[in-house]
């Protein structure tokens, strides 16, 4: 049973510029930022495999 798309969080490293406004000049800090990004969804032969509580109504 394979259906839909994920959304993963993957953490990510950057330089962000910026200009500081009390001394008027620019400044590169490195930081960390969280990028969503849609994958396939793996393949699952049961809901069992899934870890997940089966419910039955």
């Amino acid at each position: 049973m394979k259906q839909g798309t994920l959304v993963r969080r993957a953490l990510t490293e950057e330089t962000v510029t910026y200009c500081h406004t009390k001394l008027h000049e620019y400044k590169a800090l490195d930081v960390q930022r969280n990028v969503w990004s849609p994958v396939a969804a793996p393949y699952f032969e049961s809901v069992e495999m899934l870890g997940l509580p089966v419910q039955v109504y």
